[in-house]
């Protein structure tokens, strides 16, 4: 169990879940605003999903969209307005809230709910880390043939999605929302009992980023090099090294921001959507998802999201195995995985391989 009492406890939380987002899970800063609001309510405690009893039921709260996106993030109000037309629409009592991954924002997911609503903050996120497609997010539960999803989403000009029924229908339909309004769009979704999260899920993984931001945090006044130093040791991962991002290439396409930056100085190549995909060395890869590719900024110390990365900017470029975090079903999913190289390759126009060496 873990308790956020004040802003310092919940940028450990920040920090190591932006490690751990791999590029991704969303802007830290919008985190932090986030995560202020719902200190003023009260303290935020992560229950350890082994508390509870297997029989209560959670939901997904999620941010879907291209994290780069010129819209502001949704309002804390948004995030508890998707979770009370969730609700409103649900025909069973929702106590709990997990949230979909780990990122710079998505650690804080159900932080907001959980402080409106009084709801059960459970630490037993669908995914340990960052993931681009949302069918990543649901615990395999694509798979279940009788699951009948439930989902309510919300969106800038408080545009709203309600739905149920098949969880891929209702994915893509957020995702064609938030693609239409170029947006982050605030997600509640997919009630299942607690005991088929803990099952398919990634119990652990918030006190994981926890105790990861704590022990980098001390090497973040020091900046990128020893912050990168300390994230590889706690994952037991590869230090790449540093190096200056030239030829960027970004674009927002499909509700996902797409593209590849070249490190200078590392002779590499990250691929990129929304989170870094593959890193790259002559002609094989070092590391591909679910591998964790995580770049520090060289000076603030802080991860880089892909969204917010600069040419000429220098950064310290670290990768950990998959085998280090924690990981939900549908991170593991290798369809799913076959489904984000197809992704690559349609909007990049090239053959992107997520296998190693190839």
């Amino acid at each position: 169990m873990v308790k956020i009492e004040n802003k310092r406890q919940g940028e450990y939380l920040l920090l190591g879940g932006a490690i751990l987002g791999g590029g991704g899970g969303g802007s830290v800063q919008e985190g932090r605003k986030a995560l202020e609001w719902a200190l003023e309510v009260g303290p935020v405690t992560l229950i350890a999903p082994q508390e509870l009893p297997g029989d209560t039921i959670v939901a997904t709260v999620a941010l879907v969209g291209p994290p780069s996106t010129r819209q502001s993030y949704p309002r804390p109000e948004i995030f508890a307005r998707a979770w009370q037309k969730l609700q409103a629409n649900y025909p069973d009592e929702i106590s709990g809230v997990i949230t979909n991954e780990n990122g710079g924002y998505a650690s804080i997911n159900g932080f907001c709910q959980a402080a409106a609503y009084g709801l059960k903050l459970v630490d037993c996120p669908c995914n340990g880390r960052a993931h681009p497609l949302g069918l990543m997010g649901s615990m395999g539960l694509h798979r279940e043939e009788d699951f009948l999803s439930w989902q309510a989403a919300v969106g800038p000009g408080d545009k709203e999605l309600s739905f149920r029924g098949n969880i891929k229908r209702g994915s893509q339909m957020v995702l064609e929302m938030a693609e239409s309004q170029q947006a982050m769009i605030a997600v509640a979704r997919n009630p299942v009992q607690l005991s088929y999260a803990r099952a398919h899920g990634a119990p652990g993984a918030l006190e994981q980023a926890y105790r990861l931001g704590y022990e980098v945090a001390a090497g973040v006044p020091l900046g990128g090099m020893e912050a990168a130093r300390i994230a590889v040791r706690f994952l037991r991962g590869s230090f790449i090294g540093p190096g200056r991002v030239e030829k960027m290439e970004r674009d927002q396409r499909g509700g996902f921001d797409l593209g590849s930056a070249f490190i200078s100085g590392l002779e590499a190549e990250a691929v990129f959507c929304n989170e870094f995909i593959t890193l790259g060395q002559g002609d094989s890869n070092r590391a591909v998802f679910p591998d964790l590719i995580t770049m520090f900024d060289m000076k603030t110390g802080w991860p880089v999201a892909a969204g917010e990365l600069e040419t000429g900017q220098e950064v310290v470029v670290i990768t950990a195995p998959q085998e280090q975090l924690i990981l939900g079903d549908g991170g593991k999913d290798r369809e799913l995985i076959k489904e984000l190289e197809s992704v690559l390759n349609n909007y990049l126009g090239r053959k992107i391989h997520l296998k190693k060496g190839e």
